[in-house]
């Protein structure tokens, strides 16, 4: 799944000085004004080191991946609670 990021995060990240860990980055996100959004999709990364905007990039486009398929195997769920498997 491919992630659209807003013009807002794209030019953070331009902006963020590597390498930058996910605390840093909600630190600075915090500090300039990013918005809730923006802020939660840097909530859910891994905490660990960055080495660049691209890097940040991928794994947002893999957690969103992730999330896309967690959310699909809610909704799959049987009534009672059960999930439901195509076979």
């Amino acid at each position: 799944m491919k992630r659209i990021l807003s013009t807002q995060m794209t030019m953070f990240l331009q902006d963020m000085e590597y390498p930058c860990d996910r605390d840093d980055l909600l630190r600075e996100a915090k500090a300039e004004g990013l918005s809730t959004a923006d802020r939660k999709l840097l909530e859910h990364l891994e905490s660990r080191l960055f080495s660049s905007r691209w890097d940040i990039r991928r794994a947002l486009a893999t957690s969103s991946t992730a999330s896309a398929r967690q959310t699909r195997n809610q909704q799959n769920a049987s009534p009672a609670g059960r999930e439901v498997v195509s076979v």
